[in-house]
């Protein structure tokens, strides 16, 4: 669960949440070196294009090679990104066999979860406890529940979501997921 005073992704539970933490500090220091370049671009030209050093400006028109790299530069950094993004989408995606099913169904105000591979159909809701129930309980507000979802560990878990009324958001931020239930449409992940 989240604590006061984070900073960062909650520690990973998944190999999915590795790359994508992986991912993104790869995506950090890009930022950082485009950051740092852009700023020392501007303080070089406040200083070698200021009024006192420069009292007669130039007038420069259609430089071809800074244009042309301009637009490369970008480009590359672009492609640069794109093929960790491609391999982490497609890893995401990948589901593999399933050790255990849960399909979990968004209605307003709470989650019924049903375990289709069970023989007896097992099923049950999970209500959002109020803040004073969710503090006697040491749990966290508004993410505490009267009955959470307990999953095997070590095991591939297929989530099936859907939602009976309005859009809900079904996440599982340790282990790389956050999927959309959408009435009337099921969609799968594995975790």
């Amino acid at each position: 669960q989240p604590k006061e005073g984070g900073l960062g992704f909650q520690p990973s539970a998944s190999p999915v949440m590795d790359q994508i933490q992986s991912f993104h500090t790869l995506l950090l220091w890009i930022i950082i070196a485009t950051c740092l370049f852009v700023l020392a671009l501007l303080v070089w030209i406040v200083i070698r294009y200021r009024a006192s050093a420069n009292p007669a400006p130039s007038k420069v028109h259609h430089n071809t090679l800074l244009e042309v790299a301009w637009t490369l530069i970008p480009v590359i950094i672009l492609v640069f990104i794109a093929v960790p993004s491609f391999r982490l989408l497609y890893f995401q995606e990948t589901l593999p066999t399933p050790d255990v099913q849960i399909k979990a169904v968004g209605k307003q105000w709470f989650w019924s979860y049903e375990y289709p591979g069970s023989a007896a159909g097992f099923t049950f809701d999970s209500l959002m406890l109020s803040d004073e129930d969710a503090a006697k309980a040491g749990k966290p507000r508004l993410l505490g529940v009267d009955n959470p979802i307990y999953v095997p560990v070590n095991k591939v878990i297929e989530v099936e979501t859907t939602a009976a009324d309005v859009i809900h958001s079904f996440a599982l931020p340790q282990m790389g997921v956050k999927m959309d239930g959408v009435p009337g449409r099921l969609k799968k992940t594995s975790c």
